[in-house]
């Protein structure tokens, strides 16, 4: 229905509004930090990797240090 769509249609919207302000702010930390530390699971480190994020560190233009950080949680507590 027409209601549907326009529900839809402002979600949407809002969805681009916020990921445009996330980006923004993303830029910022970039911009601030001289160290930026990427956590990755150690049992699938390609898997959650972020080309986007590494390559906006690494094209920021300066001399930033990019730390590809190694965590694996132990299952088993006992």
């Amino acid at each position: 229905t027409e209601k549907n769509n326009i529900i839809i249609h402002l979600n949407s919207e809002v969805e681009e509004k916020s990921r445009k302000t996330f980006y923004r702010e993303f830029k910022k930390v970039i911009d601030a930090s001289d160290i930026i530390i990427e956590v990755l699971d150690a049992r699938d480190t390609l898997g959650c990797r972020c080309s986007q994020v590494e390559e906006a560190v690494l094209t920021s233009g300066k001399n930033k240090k990019l730390i590809l950080l190694l965590n694996k949680i132990g299952i088993n507590l006992f």
